[in-house]
Parts: C-alpha cells; structure tokens; sequence
C-alpha cells in the first residue's frame, strides 16, 4: 500500500510538473507589434495589414539554405520611406523566425539615431567592425532574440535584421565557432 501511495504521488508530481511546463507561454521577439513566428504568408498578411505601405513582390524565394522568403518593398519603416523588407521562414523548424528591413536612402546620421534608439530601450549593443565601410551591431533583447543593425556607408545602406530565438541563436553558435576556429587557425600557424 505504500508503494502505491507513493508511485502515485510520484505520477502526480510529474503530471503537475509537465503541465506547469505546457503552461509556461513562450515569448518571441516582435516586429511591429507582431510575435515574429507562424505561418509565412500569414505572418506577410499581418504586415501588409498593419503598414499598407508594404506591397509584396516576390513570394517563396529560396535565396539561403533551409530558408524561404517573401519580399516586401515601398512600405515605411521608422523614418525611412520605401524600405525593402525580407520575412524568412525557417524550413527545418517550419516558422517565421526573421525579418530583415533594408532602408537604401539613409541620411548620415540615421544609424546613429537607430543606435541610440536601441540602446535606450535594450541597453549597449555588441559592435563589429566588417571591414570596408561597413558596421555591424547587434542587440539582446532578453531571451527573445536579437537585433541586427548593419551600416555600409558606400551605398548609404543600413539593415536591420530581429531575429527571433531560435535564429539568433543559431547566428550566434556560428559567429562563436568563427571566432574560435580563427584563434585555433593562428594558434596552429605558430
């Protein structure tokens, strides 16, 4: 009888445990008030509805590995007017889990105004200089994932890319093991 009484307070346990776990909402990084995650072309609906500005030009586009894309342009984003937008759905985990927003008509000081904007509201962002012209930035936003803004001043381009969870996290591993393998490959030229 007390084997009974306590493999069933055992059972009960996990049952209350897994179902606190089922409970727990998870949270995804927004784009324009919008969980960036679901269905690509219902996630596109969502956008076009909430900035009319948007027209999209080209749908399913298979331009990077394990990624499909839809492209928006003529929308407004911030103060930029007739920005590209590029919404990626992940095909290995089947979700939306990126928009990247590409303003070609930046101003010289808009990259510092996104900067100071997004360190205002997330704190300092981790910066990168690419090379060439071209400035990377990139921002946490708690476990939600991150924000991506890139500066190519040759052609007054600024990108701004928020990638949900698991991308970010994906981006990140691979920008770790780019550093590592790097500091491997020196070391080994010794």
């Amino acid at each position: 009888m007390k084997r009974f009484v306590f493999v069933s307070f055992v059972i009960f346990a996990l049952f209350i445990d897994s179902n606190a776990q089922l409970s727990h909402e998870i949270s995804h990084l927004k784009f324009l008030d919008i969980p960036i995650t679901g269905e690509l072309d219902a996630f596109v609906s969502r956008v076009v509805e909430k900035n009319r500005g948007f027209i999209v030009t080209r749908k399913h586009i298979n331009d990077f590995k394990n990624f499909t894309s839809t492209e928006l342009k003529g929308g407004k984003f911030w103060k930029f007017g007739k920005c590209t937008m590029y919404v990626r759905y992940n095909n290995d985990i089947e979700l939306v889990t990126s928009v990247i927003v590409n303003c070609n008509e930046a101003e010289k000081n808009d990259f510092e105004d996104i900067l100071m904007s997004l360190e205002k509201k997330y704190g300092e962002g981790i910066e990168e200089d690419m090379g060439d012209g071209w400035k990377k930035y990139i921002y946490w936003v708690n476990n939600d994932g991150r924000i991506v803004v890139t500066e190519a001043k040759k052609n007054s381009l600024i990108s701004i890319k928020f990638e949900d969870f698991p991308e970010a996290s994906i981006e990140a591993e691979k920008e770790m093991r780019k550093i590592l393998y790097k500091g491997y490959a020196e070391d080994a030229d010794l």
